[in-house]
């Protein structure tokens, strides 16, 4: 063999011990990227399970406060109810009555600078009773109002907790 032989022989083994280590490398960068990567999977698929549990814990607990809140609130709304239709019928009846406001007299305060001040404010003598049908539609009307407020009272405190519990608070009892 002459030394241009051996110097082939040498590099062809050199060749394949760089190719080999080359596979071996390779081989154990991609079973540790396999390894990272489902670690990786798993400690995101335990939290996902966890924030998910958290998740429906909590509308399990704002669900349940809901619902009694919502209890709460037909049984106020019953009493509403009852009470506004006994006022009504008082008011049909002639038991309890409306009246409208008498004139009542200028304020003080309110004459011009040019012109001299009103006599003091005389007390409200009664004024016309309110005719008992009418009364009532007043009475069921500001029933209506008061309802109203009551149901954008409500909205807003369940709209309060909902948003509360977006922004990571547990729901309030």
């Amino acid at each position: 063999m002459t030394a241009l032989e051996r110097l082939v022989v040498q590099l062809a083994a050199c060749a394949l011990l760089m190719l080999g280590a080359w596979l071996w490398h390779r081989h154990e960068v991609s079973a540790a990227h396999k390894a990272g990567w489902a670690a990786a999977v798993l400690a995101g698929e335990q939290q996902r399970q966890a924030d998910s549990d958290k998740a429906q814990r909590d509308e399990r607990a704002l669900r349940e406060q809901f619902a009694e809140r919502a209890q709460q609130y037909y049984e106020k709304e019953s009493i509403y109810e009852s009470t506004l239709a006994d006022a009504q019928r008082r008011v049909r009846t002639g038991v309890d009555s409306l009246r409208c406001p008498a004139a009542g007299a200028v304020q003080a305060s309110a004459a011009p600078a040019d012109r001299p001040a009103a006599a003091a404010s005389t007390p409200d003598e009664p004024g016309a009773p309110v005719v008992p049908e009418v009364a009532a539609d007043i009475l069921g009307n500001a029933a209506a109002v008061a309802g109203l407020v009551r149901k954008y009272d409500e909205l807003a405190a369940r709209y309060d907790a909902c948003r509360a519990v977006n922004n990571g608070a547990p729901p309030a009892d």
